[in-house]
């Protein structure tokens, strides 16, 4: 039988006892693959991506290969084309601007606040339509693809300068490691 403590302070008080598991704060569950932790702003690695400015907020190593989430900052015109994750399920949050986001044969017009699920197997892409840059959060479940942006992306040296040039380079390398992690473009 699990020994649990019991835990009596704010609104838990009023309304009983929260139980947790036997184990520290600040420790691991012992069922789990990670340790809790912060990742300040600074310690994050960005990359260029065909016009994208993306920045891994928590990645495969973090997360015991669970999921990865990302921080994208599209500049307006931008996007990624339509494609299809083979291994991976997509989501996407907008933070900031409006994108346009094609999931199968619909086509959304995202803004603040909006969502959406891209499952393994839905071709899908998004642009942003406005005349802004727009910012999301993007997570891929299971983690990895993560390694797919460092392996083609361009270092950002400097976050607040424009994208660079995407070049015809640039169009070989992602088509490239793009089946490689299971990306098909259509």
């Amino acid at each position: 039988m699990t020994k649990r403590r019991e835990f009596l302070t704010g609104s838990a008080a009023i309304a009983g006892a929260l139980v947790l598991p036997d184990f520290a704060f600040g420790q691991k569950s012992p069922d789990s693959k990670t340790e809790a932790r912060m990742v300040p702003v600074n310690d994050r690695k960005r990359v260029w991506m065909t016009g994208i400015m993306v920045t891994i907020i928590a990645d495969s190593r973090m997360t015991g290969g669970a999921y990865s989430v990302f921080e994208d900052l599209v500049f307006p015109g931008q996007g990624m084309r339509l494609h299809v994750h083979s291994r991976e399920d997509e989501t996407l949050y907008v933070l900031e601007g409006e994108l346009q986001v094609v999931l199968g044969d619909q086509t959304y017009s995202a803004k603040v606040g909006d969502f959406a699920h891209m499952a393994r197997g839905t071709p899908h892409r998004f642009q942003n339509v406005g005349d802004k840059p727009a910012r999301m959060v993007l997570s891929y479940s299971p983690a990895g693809f993560e390694q797919f942006f460092l392996d083609v992306g361009r270092p950002v040296t400097d976050p607040h300068a424009p994208p660079p040039e995407t070049t015809p380079e640039d169009i070989r390398k992602a088509r490239q490691f793009a089946e490689m992690y299971g990306v098909m473009a259509i």
